[in-house]
């Protein structure tokens, strides 16, 4: 997921860290448990989405990424919904936005996609 990178960084490995933060969630799992919510959500940028197919069809032989990578995380018993309160996922996309946005109200993606706070609200909450 090399794709994933934000200035050297990985998206999902920030949006975790506040995971981990606000909770008693252990990094690893809260990778896990955020991987299928985050690949959803940032399956709406072109740039993210193109890229999500290639991995798609290089690694799976032509079908859905996403739906696959959760199939096998599922098999091996790791979840993939966070039981996260709304309040909760308000505290944590304030304090990502705050820490790695600098206190803008959105963060802007090397493809010039914005997310805003909403956005990585909506990844913490995934059902």
């Amino acid at each position: 997921f090399r794709f994933m990178a934000w200035n050297g960084k990985g998206y999902l490995h920030h949006i975790e860290h506040c995971l981990s933060a606000w909770t008693d969630v252990a990094h690893s799992e809260g990778l896990s448990t955020l991987l299928i919510s985050f690949l959803t959500n940032f399956g709406k940028f072109k740039s993210f989405k193109s890229r999500l197919k290639t991995f798609g069809d290089r690694v799976f032989k032509g079908e859905d990424a996403i739906l696959e990578i959760e199939k096998w995380i599922k098999g091996i018993g790791v979840k993939t919904k966070a039981n996260i309160t709304d309040e909760m996922a308000n505290k944590m996309a304030s304090t990502l936005m705050e820490v790695y946005g600098g206190g803008k109200e959105f963060i802007e993606l090397p493809s010039g996609d914005k997310m805003a706070k909403e956005d990585f609200k909506k990844i913490y909450l995934y059902r």
